[in-house]
């Protein structure tokens, strides 16, 4: 007599093997993620290696974020903004390092509608996932211009003349201070698309913490609120979702040209304390 499995021991089979990849598949799942935030957190020691080499070079100072430097090759000669990535280019020279591997979100403006201080870099439209930091709004700031003890560079402010860098003497723990920071996900779209060789959208400035990852949208209060004006109704960022980064938290690059990760509430504790340029003595809260 021939043997052969029964209906019943084959359904049993598959629910056994449906149990298994539902077990399995999203272990694969955070692995691959896993994966790629190792690969960013890559990037961000290569690109941080390379601020560093900057620095070395150019009188001890840091990038000036979107420093006017006229370019024969510019889209716009009317916008001569160039970015962070092109003055740094040089050596690191590797335009895919400024792409995080986990940065696939759709609904970008088109490359073509964007301002590009090299044009060759508009036909190839690849994705920049970083934003070097200029001044942003904290608690301690007290207004919409940025407080100026925060970013590596002067930027945005004078708008009408170039943005220069802080120098490294000005930073008070390099190994505490932000230079570089994560700014990709849904959320990221319209203006906020960002190209490598484009001057928009190179900069990390003003209410532009509503882009790092873990940060709950709505919050108005507590450790999820953003500072005064940027949560406010007529500004609104707080409701904005913020960018996908890596469980909770991204990768950042630091002055002294480290790269780590951290969780949106290490980022948000003491009034953005890792983006001030002298360490304040005081704690703000939230």
């Amino acid at each position: 007599m021939k043997k052969a499995f029964t209906l019943i021991e084959l359904l049993v089979v598959i629910a056994i093997i449906a149990i298994l990849a539902a077990i399995l598949f999203p272990v694969f799942a955070q692995a691959k993620e896993a994966a790629k935030k190792t690969s960013c957190l890559s990037n961000n020691r290569q690109l941080g290696i390379g601020i560093m080499m900057y620095l070395n070079d150019n009188d001890d100072r840091y990038p000036g974020n979107d420093q006017w430097v006229p370019s024969p090759t510019n889209s716009n000669p009317g916008d001569p903004r160039m970015p962070f990535d092109l003055m740094i280019m040089p050596y690191v020279k590797n335009e895919k390092i400024f792409s995080c591997p986990s940065d696939s979100v759709g609904g970008r403006s088109a490359a073509s509608s964007r301002t590009f201080w090299d044009v060759a870099y508009r036909e190839k439209a690849i994705i920049r996932s970083y934003q070097f930091v200029g001044s942003i709004v904290t608690v301690a700031g007290g207004n919409t211009s940025g407080d100026p003890n925060t970013g590596l560079s002067t930027y945005p402010f004078p708008q009408t003349s170039s943005p220069i860098g802080h120098s490294a003497s000005e930073v008070d723990r390099s190994s505490e201070t932000i230079a570089l920071v994560e700014a990709w996900g849904p959320g990221m779209t319209g203006s906020d698309s960002s190209y490598v060789g484009s001057g928009q959208a190179a900069a990390f400035v003003l209410c532009d913490t509503w882009k790092l990852a873990g940060r709950t949208a709505g919050a108005t209060t507590g450790g999820d609120s953003l500072p005064s004006p940027c949560g406010t109704p007529g500004f609104g960022y707080n409701k904005l979702k913020p960018g996908t980064g890596h469980g909770g938290g991204s990768n950042y690059v630091f002055a002294d040209g480290s790269a780590k990760y951290h969780t949106w509430g290490k980022i948000r504790s003491n009034d953005f304390f890792l983006f001030k340029l002298q360490k304040p003595d005081t704690t703000v809260t939230p």
